[in-house]
C-alpha cells in the first residue's frame, strides 16, 4: 500500500486524512488497504474499469 499512497492521490489524501485523527502509521496503512479492498470489490461487482476521477 505504500507505492499507492505515493503514486495515487486519492489514497494519500486518505491516509493523510486518517494520519490527521491520530491514528498510528501502521493502522492508517491498514485503512488504506481497506479502502482498495472495498474499491476493487465494487469495480468486479459492477464489472467497470479503474478510473481515479470517480473516487471519492
Amino acid at each position: 500500500c505504500i507505492p499507492l499512497i505515493r503514486f495515487d492521490m486519492t489514497f494519500a489524501t486518505y491516509y493523510a486524512k486518517k494520519r490527521g485523527e491520530g491514528k498510528p502509521h501502521r493502522v492508517a496503512i491498514t485503512h488504506v488497504a481497506k479502502k482498495l479492498i472495498r474499491v476493487i470489490y465494487a469495480l468486479e461487482r459492477q464489472d467497470i474499469d479503474f478510473n481515479t476521477q470517480k473516487l471519492r
